[in-house]
């Protein structure tokens, strides 16, 4: 599991580093509700950490990733401040998804905490085949756009849109009457 704690550098930047410290002491103090056997296996940054669980499938790793969400989500006191915090998790299992540990968790811990489901946050995605393909598919628009500008191979042309609407005024008499008068 590569958990990554939500908003994490919003309360270094507002509230100081060692705010931020001591919420990490306070989270690090939490049980971790269902990863007993685990082994917390790397830090990556203040907020991501990877959570190895030997033995698990897909259902108990979904099982496991919710009750650490609803155990972080719990507030915090520190000092004056009375924080809440979220993370969102990404799952992946070996060795399914990587042919040895390291490429497992390398290339496919982060986009499901890049996806959709991190943009809100406090959410759990398992890795499946279609996000490294959609990942693999982003990271090649992206690129072949940046060279696409420095080779001038853009251009932008002008469409207008044009809507044709009924006139507000409907007659419904008939040309005899109207002849008529």
């Amino acid at each position: 599991m590569f958990l990554d704690l939500d908003h994490f550098k919003d309360i270094n930047d507002t509230l100081g580093h060692s705010i931020g410290d001591a919420l990490l002491v306070e989270l690090a103090k939490r049980p971790a509700p269902g990863a007993a056997n685990g082994r917390y296996r790397d830090s990556h940054g203040r907020d991501e950490f990877i959570l190895l669980l030997p033995g698990i499938n897909a259902i108990g790793a979904a099982h496991v990733a919710q009750k650490l969400l609803d155990a972080i989500a719990e507030s915090y006191l520190i000092g004056l401040y009375d924080l809440a915090l979220t993370a969102s998790i990404g799952i992946a299992l070996y060795p399914e998804d990587g042919r040895d540990l390291g490429n497992a968790l390398q290339k496919r811990r982060r986009p499901p905490c890049i996806g959709p489901s991190r943009k809100a946050g406090n959410a759990t995605a398992l890795f499946t085949q279609e996000m490294q393909a959609r990942s693999a598919r982003n990271l090649q628009l992206v690129n072949a756009l940046h060279h696409a500008l420095e080779r001038n191979q853009l251009h932008v042309y002008y469409q207008p849109q044009v809507a044709f609407v009924r006139p507000a005024y409907h007659w419904s008499g008939s040309f005899a009457a109207l002849a008529a008068s």
